[in-house]
């Protein structure tokens, strides 16, 4: 009878589940209304918040975007709740009732994950610009050295801050600006902290320029022409040290301050303009210096010219020959580069060839190009081997000034315009492009770009489009066009016809485009409008293409298509369609483009169907759908009548596979993922599901004829997907949270195959079903990331033996994890590992043994985090030979490891004669640690082994950070310091040691160990009693920050202050038992005490301190700009001596202005004119806050 209740129970159970969906009907209805608009005005917050942030030039961080964007895909679900079938159709309103219930589950979801945005975003640091990018065949030249050091002296002077370099085209101008970045950056006299680099060029607008600088500042521009300049004036302005902005290529005059937001008037913050013409420089910029780029000499040509040939001539003939015609090139660097690439290796005959054709050369009216680069760039491109290097060559022509080639863009053109002979396939095309480019990089006809996409770029000189936009004139085979950057609002009239075979328009600054032009042989048509102003989408007329019947490829981004264009009869030969940021209502037609082998849709938000006329294109070989997140039907049989497509892209648009999707008041059945399989030709993929189980229908075959692939399978939104990168072909990524026992064979290959693996699993189960107790491991993989969330997997150890290509290598969470290789294992299953991040592993006690470790010659990176039985990094037993083994290791980040005493752990017999365990024994030399951070550790009470030798110590130890150690009792020993030193150590950081009582112990010898060391931090050492001691120069010595650090008494003593010659800040807060800042020293027989660099001191809730000096020799502050005193009753009076502090102009209070009355004036006299009991008085600028301070006169 039991049995039979439980039966029926478990049976009516989820019965009245299914049906309390139809029940609550109504109910779920409404409470989605009520949840939407809670929603809705959660993101009107939180977009409030952004705005502001923006605002102060912070960066939004990634969590609030993502969530912004799940709110807007959350909000365009609002049919759910507007939709109301009839009461008779059970099934519809079931569905409808059942996805509103899930919806409202969402929406909580989102609304409990804008709880924890404490900040919604951070200011960002600015990006590195100490190490210039030099181009790798850049030759220093001893002219242009010469020439760069004259600049850096006028830089350096007080009063210039506006200076010129000119020169004419092909001189090297550019060039020549790495070799003054190199000179104001680097060295101690090193002038700025930053250099921003703008290009401006012909026809680039100040909006253009504004945009460089705010991205090389990391901050997003306001859209108003009005509002950029006054704030890239005042985040200039609030930007702490020196900077140059370099303005490469002026042609025209502007105005640095109202126009473009250069604040001049900012101590530190200076010019330096390059143009072809001096008269702009010194008449329209009004440069204060100006200094002109020469020619080479004959001598320097010759040894730039051979630098790059590199041959050595058999006979002086042969040599006579090469030196007239470097003699030909006129000492310009530009041509005497390309002329050498095009010549290397060649018979001699191509040189004589070369020297007639250059004595001979007719010169040709380009404005700004001499005749001799005209003839040596000529030269070069007759020596381009084939046709198709040319055309490609002319065709890099029609874009702008210094643009940003993408040579995937290439591609697609070259295809589809059928410029490449012989070539059918999409792969056999991106191999030959990037043959031909890099031909032409190797010429120099063309230039490497720099790129943070995974996408690689190329530019061309200038110069070199100039050249070749007139050889494409002439010979009529590339004519190309680029209109839209002289300003013009509309388009030209003379520019609406001709014989033109390509076309870049820039429509940033036209209301309209022309109804109708004549371009009979066009073939490519690019139209552009920036992405900055999007809002304004300009809309392409409906018989805007009727005159370019022969158009190929139309690429277009931030246009508006209100009336379907594709049943277009001009359109009928397009072959390929690229749609960025566009705006279009109806894509049903689209199936017209009978002939399209390449649609690209990327970004455009109104795309929310694919539609079934999709099916048509049935010569299609590359279809990208990519970041459009409104996109959810897509229809079945579309993708397998695609039978010739070669790669299908749906990143961050499609994910519903297989579904049923409410769409139109109908339900829509979703393409399946195993049509894929009736694409033969596929060889590309990338593709997201919410479910891992959908990947068992991608058959063996298909799996194995992938090159590349991007597969996410996400079935929980906590997933956070790392960032696209090119340097891996194959990546799978997969989010697992539900039950998945085995691995199908087609997910097999898939994961054989992955060279980027990230796995993150609920269960345990598919991580224990990869590591099988007799699988051979992942020979493809150099990226593997496995996030067991609950700890459920099983596995003690990384099981296989090939990892070959590992090189990084994350594991989160793995509880029963013990070591990464089995301790009996002796030969390394990786020797390619660069990084390693173990967190969350509760059992792991080693990495790996010592016979391993020494096998790790690649290893770079290791971070261990929160694993409570860490001992120590590897294992030594008793067997292992006791060598000191050399570790390539950078960085080392230990955090929340109570077990670790040593890196190096030994067993029991060989520690038991050690009382205390140092961290670095000796063992192991780090000659290349850079960054060392031990973040929580009990057990953990010295670093340094006293048998350490020179050859274990830190060479380039850069930064050094101890936190949360409450047993480490001491870091420097006297004894250490006398045998190690750390020469490139620059901050030190120490919070949290409660037992450390000295960081450095005082020594009879003096040492300058550490002379690079910048920055100290220590913060809660409750029984830290001496910091610096007299015996180490801290020559280099700049901030020195203190803070809850209650058993000090004095921060240094008096003969501790002559070695501190560049110390800029002090600042000590919460110090109890602090009485003052300088002892006064026994044998003190100065009568001057000087802070040379000191400029800003800090003194907060020091209660006992009496003063900032007890004695009474002279103090002298050259530098002192900011004084603050805060909340320090028992202070008597600042010194008993005099004081002296120049630069100390101007003093506020309660909002008033005080003058210092010279400059001699001291600090104790200034103040004794201030009311008693003063309270919350701040700095402004150069002057003193006194909070208070009750007893300071």
């Amino acid at each position: 009878m039991d049995i039979l209740v439980s039966v029926i129970a478990a049976t009516i159970k989820p019965i009245g589940h299914q049906l309390g969906y139809l029940v609550c009907y109504n109910r779920n209805k409404k409470e989605l209304r009520e949840q939407l608009e809670n929603l809705e005005t959660t993101k009107k917050d939180v977009n409030q918040r952004v705005e502001e942030a923006k605002g102060k030039s912070y960066t939004i961080s990634e969590e609030v975007s993502k969530w912004l964007a799940d709110v807007d895909n959350a909000i365009t679900h609002d049919e759910l709740s507007n939709s109301n079938p009839s009461c008779f159709n059970l099934a519809q309103r079931y569905q409808l009732s059942r996805k509103r219930e899930k919806q409202v589950n969402y929406i909580l979801q989102l609304m409990n994950k804008r709880n924890s945005f404490v900040e919604v975003g951070y200011r960002a640091p600015l990006p590195d610009t100490e190490n210039t990018v030099v181009p790798g065949d850049y030759q220093v030249l001893e002219s242009k050295t010469l020439l760069a050091k004259d600049i850096k002296n006028a830089l350096s002077k007080p009063e210039v801050n506006k200076i010129g370099v000119y020169g004419m085209a092909g001189v090297g101008k550019t060039y020549f600006l790495n070799e003054v970045k190199k000179l104001v950056l680097k060295g101690e006299d090193r002038l700025f902290d930053r250099v921003i680099d703008v290009r401006v060029g012909r026809f680039n607008d100040v909006t253009d320029i504004q945009e460089q600088i705010g991205d090389q500042l990391n901050v997003e521009l306001p859209k108003s022409k009005e509002g950029r300049a006054s704030f890239l004036r005042n985040n200039l302005a609030k930007m702490e040290g020196n900077i140059l902005i370099l303005l490469d290529d002026l042609w025209k005059e502007y105005d640095l301050l109202k126009e473009i937001g250069i604040p001049l008037s900012k101590d530190g913050c200076k010019v330096l303009i390059t143009s072809r013409s001096q008269d702009i420089l010194t008449n329209n910029m009004n440069t204060q210096e100006c200094f002109q780029v020469s020619s080479l000499s004959e001598e320097e040509s010759w040894k730039f010219f051979m630098a790059i040939i590199g041959d050595k001539f058999d006979t002086i003939y042969k040599k006579n020959i090469a030196k007239n015609v470097a003699k030909e090139c006129g000492g310009l660097p530009l041509a005497l580069d390309t002329i050498a690439k095009a010549l290397k290796g060649k018979d001699m005959h191509h040189w004589e060839d070369a020297l007639t054709k250059l004595r001979n050369s007719i010169g040709m009216d380009i404005k700004g190009v001499s005749d001799k680069v005209y003839a040596s760039l000529r030269l070069s491109y007759d020596h381009l081997d084939g046709e198709e290097t040319k055309l490609i060559f002319l065709l890099c022509s029609v874009f702008p000034d210094d643009y940003k080639i993408s040579i995937k863009n290439l591609q697609m053109y070259a295809m589809c315009m059928r410029l490449l002979n012989k070539v059918k396939t999409w792969e056999d095309s991106k191999n030959r492009v990037m043959k031909l480019v890099n031909d032409l990089i190797s010429s120099s006809l063309l230039l490497e770009a720099e790129s943070d996409s995974k996408d690689k770029y190329v530019k061309m000189h200038d110069v070199v489009r100039d050249v070749a936009i007139h050889i494409a004139s002439k010979e009529g085979n590339m004519s190309t066009l680029n209109i839209g950057y002289n300003k013009v609002n509309e388009w030209e009239d003379e520019c609406r016809s001709g014989s033109h075979r390509a076309i870049f328009a820039n429509c940033d600054n036209l209301n309209n485009l022309p109804l109708k032009m004549n371009f009979p042989q066009l073939e490519l048509l690019i139209l552009r409008v920036s992405y900055w102003l999007v809002e304004d989408n300009l809309q392409i007329p409906y018989a805007f293409f009727d005159g370019m019947v022969k158009l190929k490829v139309l690429d277009l981004t931030g246009m508006c298509c209100l009336r379907p264009l594709w049943t277009t009869p001009s359109l009928n030969n397009l072959q390929a369609l690229c749609m960025l940021r566009c705006e279009f209502n109806d894509i049903d037609t689209i199936g017209e483009l009978k002939k399209l082998e390449v649609l690209r849709i990327v970004k455009c938000n109104m795309l929310d169907h694919l539609p079934p006329t999709m099916s048509q294109l049935t010569h299609l070989k590359v279809l990208e759908v990519l970041n459009c997140p409104k996109l959810e039907v897509v229809p079945a049989n579309i993708f397998s009548s695609m039978t010739k497509l070669e790669e299908l892209k749906l990143q961050d648009s499609f994910c519903r596979w297989g579904e049923e999707v409410w769409y139109k008041d109908r339900l829509v059945k979703n393409v399946t993922v195993s049509e894929l399989n009736c694409l033969p030709c596929l060889s590309n993929l990338s593709l997201e599901s919410w479910n891992v189980k959908i990947l068992s229908e991608i058959s063996s075959q298909t799996c194995k004829k992938l090159k590349e692939f991007w597969i996410c399978s996400n079935e929980s939104d906590d997933f956070i997907q790392p960032k696209v990168s090119n340097e891996y072909a194959t990546t799978l990524m997969l989010n697992i949270e539900s039950q998945v026992g085995s691995i199908d064979e087609g997910l097999e290959i898939l994961l054989q195959r992955s060279e980027r693996l990230i796995v993150s699993d609920s269960k345990g189960n598919f991580i224990n079903a990869m590591f099988k107790p007799n699988g051979n491991g992942y020979p493809c993989l150099k990226y593997l990331w496995m996030i067991d969330e609950n700890g459920n997997s099983e596995m003690a150890h990384l099981i296989g033996s090939d990892f070959t290509s590992l090189k990084y290598l994350i594991i989160f969470g793995m509880k029963r994890l013990e070591n990464i290789v089995p301790r009996h294992i002796s030969l390394s299953p990786f020797k390619k590992v660069k990084t390693i991040a173990i967190q969350f592993c509760g059992q792991i006690r080693n990495l790996f043994s010592f016979s391993i470790f020494k096998d790790l010659l690649d290893l770079q990176e290791i971070e261990v985090i929160n694993c409570g039985k860490m001992e120590g990094i590897i294992f030594m037993e008793i067997g292992d030979q006791l060598n000191i083994c050399s570790c390539p290791l950078t960085s080392l980040q230990l955090e929340n490891v109570d077990k670790l005493t040593s890196f190096c752990t030994k067993d029991l017999i060989q520690e038991s004669s050690q009382s205390i365990i140092p961290f670095f024994d000796g063992q192991v030399s780090f000659p290349e640690l850079n960054d060392l951070s031990i973040v929580g550790g009990n057990n953990l009470e010295t670093l340094w082994h006293k048998n350490n030798n020179p050859t274990t110590v830190l060479w380039s130890l850069n930064e050094l950070h101890l936190l949360n150690l409450p047993n480490l009792k001491q870091v420097w020993r006297k004894d250490i310091i006398k045998i190690l030193t750390f020469p490139s150590l620059k901050r030190v950081k120490i919070h949290g040691c409660t037992k450390l009582t000295h960081v450095w112990k005082d020594n009879n010898k003096v040492t300058r160990s550490f002379d690079s060391l910048e920055r100290i931090e220590v913060e809660k050492c409750k029984n830290l009693k001496y910091l610096l001691p007299s015996s180490i120069a801290f020559l280099n010595l700049k901030e020195l920050h203190i803070k809850k650090c209650n058993g000090m008494i004095n921060l240094f003593s008096s003969t501790v202050t002559k070695k501190l010659v560049n110390l800029s800040s002090i600042k000590v807060s919460y110090c109890k038992g602090m009485r003052c800042m300088v002892e006064v020293d026994q044998a003190e027989n100065d009568e001057i005490i000087t802070f040379k660099k000191l400029s800003t001191l800090e003194l907060d809730y020091l209660p006992r301190l009496d003063s900032f000096y007890s004695g009474k020799c002279m103090l002298e502050f050259p530098c002192l700009e900011s004084l603050v005193i805060k909340r320090c009753p028992e202070m008597k009076t600042f010194s008993y001596g005099v004081i002296i502090a120049p630069r100390l102009q101007t003093l506020w209070m309660n909002d008033k202005e005080f003058g210092v009355s010279s400059p001699a004036c001291g600090i104790n006299e200034t103040i004794q004119n201030f009311p008693r009991r003063v309270v919350a008085l701040k700095s402004f600028g150069r002057g003193i806050g006194v909070d208070i301070c009750h007893q300071l006169l």
